[in-house]
């Protein structure tokens, strides 16, 4: 019993990329909508193979049960446990997920031709972005980063992130991910003007004294750089400015900036970044954009369900774009 175990796991891998390349072999021609109908399909027939492979499962197990019982080798009973546990997900839960090949076909076939069309250039999507949002200061470094989805062009660059560490419970002997950033990543390509870069990292304390701040955002003071101090009083409430170069963020900062980064500060914690390339921002605000629904509601979505989202998405750039 143990040798089929393992043969058949052995197996898996080789399995797998069979079912891989056979989804793809059945999906090259297809455009999305008909891809996400195949994909829909194949989970139908995965389910009917595991509904089958449960009964077959339960029969056998009920045969060893009875005969070992028979016998009194109870140990045996739960090594035949474990190891037809093992056989079973292995065989039903490895298999090539067809899914995985949907993604690729929805973000080529539903989200690149929305941003053309609406004249976005060079669009690349991805699952890692290129903002190096540690290394200038927007947030602060820990243990894990998972990123999920980054667009990038030629008008913007959008990165949805999260920053976490890992805490053990000795009490309870199992380790849990405390999240210290779960929001979105956005650059903004301009000429700035400025000849140092300027960071608006989040006050540890607020204007109404009672908003908790998210110590993952405030990346204190940095070598060479020194503490401005900005003659608007809600501003330092919510703001710390730190510079190279004091001249150049009071000449960026001007009252009508001041504005409208209050205004959106008072919605979302925000870290800033400004260099002379542009403006980098972090919101640590949980917000999806451009993920892939499941099957089930995919099938009911059409173009303009995502037209609908990108119009969101453009007006929560078009805030933000104010800034420049």
């Amino acid at each position: 019993f143990l040798w089929v175990v393992l043969s058949n796991t052995k197996k898996l891998p080789k399995v797998k990329e069979e079912e891989k390349e056979q989804v793809k072999n059945d999906t090259k021609d297809m455009d999305f909508w008909e891809a996400c109908q195949y994909t829909a399909n194949e989970k139908k027939k995965r389910l009917e193979k595991i509904k089958k492979a449960l009964v077959y499962a339960m029969v056998i197990a009920l045969i060893l049960t009875f005969f070992i019982a028979i016998k009194g080798y109870f140990a045996d009973l739960i090594i035949v446990v474990i190891f037809g546990g093992i056989m079973f997900k292995s065989k039903i839960f490895g298999a090539y997920n067809p899914n995985d090949n949907l993604e690729e076909l929805f973000y080529r076939d539903v989200w690149t031709p929305i941003f053309t069309e609406h004249n976005y250039h060079n669009v690349h999507i991805g699952e890692y972005g290129s903002i190096n949002d540690r290394s200038i200061g927007l947030v602060k470094d820990d243990e894990s980063k998972r990123e999920t989805r980054s667009v990038e062009c030629d008008e913007f660059k959008y990165n949805r992130v999260e920053y976490y560490h890992e805490v053990r419970s000795y009490d309870k002997e199992r380790t849990s991910e405390t999240t210290t950033f779960n929001g979105f990543e956005l650059f903004l390509p301009c000429n700035t003007g400025v000849n140092e870069a300027i960071r608006l990292v989040p006050s540890t304390t607020s204007s109404n004294g009672k908003e908790k701040i998210n110590n993952a955002m405030s990346v204190k003071k940095q070598d060479g750089e020194e503490h401005i101090d900005i003659e608007d009083i809600e501003f330092n409430g919510n703001f710390e400015v730190f510079s190279k170069d004091p001249h150049s963020a009071f000449y960026f900062l001007t009252s009508e900036r001041i504005e409208k980064l209050k205004e959106l500060r008072r919605k979302d914690p925000l870290s800033i970044v400004i260099q002379n390339d542009g403006i980098y921002i972090a919101v640590n605000k949980f917000q999806l954009f451009f993920e892939m629904p499941p099957i089930s509601v995919l099938q009911k979505c059409t173009k303009e369900t995502f037209e609908t989202q990108f119009k969101k998405f453009e007006e929560m750039l078009e805030e933000y774009r104010k800034i420049l």
